[in-house]
């Protein structure tokens, strides 16, 4: 259960934050989610409230802009005595540590609306640098930026080992580009 606020939370701070397009972002359009397994059952969950300053460039990508802040406390599970777990200190610690943070550091272009970002990831009292896989998707008109990757929870001092909950956390974003 922890876990799985975990991931959302990891996911939402990576994936929204190369998501504008030319202009400052305080709002974002997009949300987390997150996959953890516990029992080996998938729990799955969001993380919503993103905020943030995005300036992305598609024309020079080394010119992107990315700071997000994620509101733990918007973790949903479907459970709420699970929710407010994730916030306690031992897993997100809210009342110490009211968001989760992630900015940019660096932006490699691997192809036409692909990328490889490095970005700094801030959880808890843990800053560590972790590389994300990014791609520019279109619907109905729409470009949205994407992001899946994995977290260790652990890494980020998001509960203890267990045998029950699995330690890899997948988080997957998508943020509208405006």
């Amino acid at each position: 259960m922890r876990k799985v606020l975990i991931l959302l939370c990891l996911f939402l701070l990576s994936y929204p934050l190369a998501a504008q397009a030319d202009f400052p972002l305080y709002n974002l359009q997009g949300q987390v989610n997150f996959t953890i397994k516990n029992a080996g059952i998938p729990v799955n969950g969001t993380i919503s409230n993103l905020r943030g300053n995005l300036q992305w460039n598609h024309n020079r990508p080394h010119k992107t802009l990315i700071r997000i802040t994620a509101d733990p406390t918007t973790i949903k599970t479907g459970i709420g005595i699970r929710d407010k777990h994730l916030q306690r200190a031992d897993y997100f610690d809210v009342t110490s540590y009211p968001g989760i943070q992630m900015e940019l550091l660096s932006l490699k272009k691997e192809s036409k609306d692909t990328y490889t970002a490095t970005f700094k990831l801030d959880i808890k009292e843990v800053t560590k640098e972790i590389e994300v896989p990014l791609k520019i998707t279109r619907e109905n008109q729409q470009e949205y930026l994407e992001a899946e990757f994995e977290l260790n929870r652990l890494d980020y001092l998001l509960g203890d080992k267990s045998i029950i909950l699995s330690d890899t956390v997948n988080i997957m974003a998508r943020v509208l580009l405006e």
